[in-house]
């Protein structure tokens, strides 16, 4: 049996470590083989000359030299491994430093190896929110309350309590911690963007009520989600500021998430929600909702009362409550959907409200469309959104009251809103273009579910709220186009403004190719169209030069390409192309048939079934022509269809998933 070799230790040899101290006695010593693959599989010592690449017997046979050593490519692989994997923690340690120290939690280094798992947000128990300043009693408190306010006297949980009047959120330094206080916006950049917004945008909303700081610093100091709402709607408006615009947009959708689960509100929190329902189409019906739902938990909806007990403090909570019931209603009609805030005394009061020495040129400008929406929405509970239900005879009487309304609210309250020296005439002219707009929508729920083949059978009352409703959209383009301080304007007006606008050129373009489109040139036309029989007076020459009109207004128009304007652009131009590629084809349908103006007039047909056949005749195919394929929808009054065959550009809908699919940041 061979003797077995003894360890250096046993042998009183010194050990690798003492002769070299770099190496230690638990490193393995690793040594690189030089052999090539063929010399190993021969069993043979590979040799290779100075200066040679292969050995000499794969020079000699011409033979490829692979160092093939699988050991000694396992540890240069771990050694690499290592490497990557220590600088990729490196980069997870630092950015989970930058998390902990965003949610405010203790230091990386506070947190041991052996601790247990914590979550970001601890899991607070009703035994851990509740109030231990003193036990419950039935001395205390109203009789009369709230349910919840009852629970919360029995468990004295704190997050059953509304805020109550004087509390306020608990404030950091915002200065300090805010997205600019990072460094992810420059301070010159984020300065210029104030104060574009503070004169346009704001001055557009009411002179200034939805945002009172007259410096950024003070709006920082404030609230950060204001000051983000703020940068991020002026930079929507401001063309090459795509960098800026994204930045701020994400730190906005950030810090809204937070305000919901947030349990302590500002107003000017608050205000930061509605600048974003304002302008941002993406979020805008969300917004709204999310700050009426945090303002009631504030109890804004109670500071009127308060006033009228001489609580003059409460002013600002009462004004923001009227600013969230023309917000809420503004998108409720634009979506078709039910409001949220009601007409009660804390908003028919408005002209109470006015009377009180603390109330500014603003206010005036804000009731104005309190009064407004207030008769929005009686026209609403009465007519409903029901695209299929067409307007009964008898509630003609009810839409010419409406009317009468209207009108009086235009004597009432242009001469009332003053002149901005920032936006000049446009308080005034703009409750001229709100009353086209109220006029028109009013007026054109006389065609709801009406179609043109009935067209012979319409009552006088229908043909004239339906022909308000034409001269009324008609008026609101001209309006636009003509007046230079709503013109000069366009950009900077709530997205309230680019909703109707939009509307209104697609109504026209509608009613145009559905009941006359055989009026489209006046010298060739024979048949009676269906607008000629039913009585509706439509140029069609005009509603194609307005709407050309505007979409230049809108494609000259300076401001970001992520505009919403810009998408209306885009849309209505190729709305307008079809409409014009459906005018002459049908022109031309009526040509070939030999049709004379002084032929006697035949039964009235569908006009669509024509422009078909003669498309299929003329071989081209239909699918060229969007406009010409079936029937269009019926959708006016306050719903707004989401699609109008080919083109959809018709509702605040489709805009802002548009506008949400061009900003995806």
């Amino acid at each position: 049996m061979p003797a077995m070799k003894r360890r250096y230790q046993e042998a009183d040899l010194e050990s690798p470590s003492s002769i070299d101290p770099g190496i230690s006695s638990d490193t393995p010593i690793k040594t690189k083989s030089r052999a090539c693959s063929e010399c190993k599989k021969h069993k043979i010592k590979c040799q290779v000359d100075d200066g040679q690449e292969k050995c000499r017997r794969c020079l000699r046979q011409n033979l490829p030299c692979v160092t093939n050593n699988s050991l000694q490519k396992f540890v240069e692989d771990d050694t690499q491994w290592k490497a990557t994997a220590a600088a990729q923690a490196s980069r997870l340690e630092a950015a989970m430093a930058d998390v902990l120290r965003q949610l405010r939690l203790p230091n990386l280094d506070t947190y041991g190896t052996h601790q247990s798992l914590v979550t970001s947000r601890p899991v607070e128990t009703a035994e851990a929110t509740r109030e231990n300043s003193r036990e419950p009693d039935l001395d205390g408190g109203r009789i009369v309350s709230a349910p919840t306010d009852a629970l919360y006297e029995v468990t004295r949980i704190r997050t059953l309590r509304s805020n109550r009047l004087g509390e306020s959120a608990q404030k950091d330094d915002l200065l300090e911690s805010d997205f600019i206080a990072r460094s992810v916006l420059r301070p010159d950049i984020a300065e210029s963007l104030f104060e574009s917004f503070n004169y346009t945008m704001n001055q557009l909303l009411w002179g200034g009520v939805v945002m009172k700081h007259s410096s950024l610093e003070s709006a920082r100091r404030s609230s950060s989600l204001l000051s983000a709402a703020i940068l991020t709607v002026a930079a929507l408006h401001i063309p090459e500021k795509r960098g800026a615009l994204e930045a701020c947009y994400e730190e906005y959708i950030t810090l809204v998430e937070k305000s919901t689960l947030k349990r302590r509100c500002t107003l000017d929190d608050i205000r930061g929600l509605c600048i974003g329902a304002f302008w941002l189409p993406d979020l805008s019906w969300r917004l709204s909702g999310l700050a009426v739902r945090l303002a009631s938990e504030m109890r804004l909806h109670q500071s009127f009362q308060r006033i009228s007990r001489g609580a003059l403090d409460n002013y600002e909570r009462a004004q923001l409550w009227f600013l969230l019931y023309v917000c809420d209603h503004q998108f409720s009609t634009t979506y078709g959907r039910p409001p949220s805030v009601h007409e009660d005394g804390a908003i028919t009061g408005y002209e109470t409200f006015l009377q009180y020495p603390t109330t500014v040129p603003g206010d005036v400008r804000l009731m104005s469309q309190v009064a407004l929406f207030i008769l929005h929405s009686q026209v609403f509970g009465r007519f409903g959104t029901d695209n299929d239900q067409p307007i009964a005879e008898e509630d003609f009487e009810h839409l010419r009251h409406f009317n009468i309304e209207l009108d009086q609210w235009r004597n009432l309250w242009a001469p009332r809103c003053s002149d901005n020296q920032y936006v000049h005439a446009y308080p005034s002219k703009g409750v001229t273009l709100h009353y086209y707009f109220a006029k028109f929508q009013f007026n054109s729920l006389a065609l709801r579910a009406i179609n043109p083949d009935d067209a012979a059978s319409l009552s006088t009352s229908r043909k004239e709220s339906a022909n308000l409703a034409i001269s009324s959209a008609m008026s609101t383009l001209a309006f636009i186009l003509d007046e230079p301080d709503i013109r000069n304007n366009i950009i900077g007006v709530p997205l309230f403004a680019h909703t109707m606008l939009a509307f209104s050129a697609v109504f026209l373009l509608k009613v145009t190719l559905k009941w006359n489109l055989n009026m489209t040139n006046q010298s060739f036309s024979a048949s009676p169209s269906a607008a000629r029989t039913a009585g509706l007076y439509i140029n069609s020459a005009a509603v194609e030069d307005l709407v050309d009109r505007v979409i230049k207004l809108l494609q000259n128009a300076v401001s970001s390409e992520k505009h919403l304007t810009k998408h209306i652009a885009g849309g209505l131009s190729k709305m307008l192309a079809s409409f014009r590629i459906s005018v002459r084809v049908s022109r031309n349908a009526h040509e070939e048939n030999g049709q004379q103006q002084s032929m006697a007039a035949p039964p009235l047909q569908n006009e669509y079934s024509a422009t078909n056949t003669y498309v299929s005749h003329s071989g081209v195919s239909a699918a060229s022509f969007p406009l010409a394929e079936g029937p269009l929808p019926d959708d006016f009054g306050f719903s707004f269809d989401e699609a109008w065959q080919d083109f959809p550009a018709t509702t605040l809908d489709f805009l802002t998933s548009q506008w949400q699919d061009s900003t995806s940041f």
